[in-house]
């Protein structure tokens, strides 16, 4: 079980995110504004931060949080998957389109999660992988993508 953040600002979607991840067996705290995810001091192994918040950028909100090592991992969400937030977000962790199946968001967060085993497990071996590996693709395939 992770401890997932979840920074949604549409209280209907928030509520159906957060059941959605909580059934799947984790622990969800849900957060309005990047201003009350800013201020929270509690540490989550992934965050699911929308790209539009109304008081600030999710994608410079994840970044801060993972700089203080509040955040080890993250999911975006977005309106749409061919934004500009959302490519310059990609590089930082999956993005699914706002309101895609259930399935596609627990996939992002599993993948996400396998990522950081994965990388945790290399470090304690002492093996140093030959290339950087990036566990996803640019956006993760929901309802509306145009992935090539």
């Amino acid at each position: 079980m992770a401890r997932i953040m979840l920074v949604q600002p549409e209280a209907t979607l928030r509520r159906t995110m957060a059941r959605t991840i909580a059934a799947a067996g984790h622990s969800i705290i849900p957060m309005t504004t990047s201003h009350e995810a800013a201020a929270t001091a509690e540490a989550f192994d992934v965050g699911v931060v929308d790209l539009e918040l109304p008081d600030g950028s999710g994608l410079h909100l994840a970044a801060r949080l993972s700089g203080f090592g509040r955040l080890r991992g993250r999911v975006f969400t977005a309106s749409q998957l061919e934004s500009a937030v959302a490519r310059r977000a990609a590089p930082m962790g999956p993005v699914v389109v706002r309101g895609a199946p259930a399935a596609v968001l627990l996939d992002a967060i599993d993948r996400v999660l396998a990522a950081m085993d994965r990388a945790a497990e290399t470090m304690r071996s002492g093996v140093r992988p030959s290339a950087p590996v990036h566990p996803w693709p640019f956006a993760s395939g929901a309802a509306g993508s145009k992935q090539s």
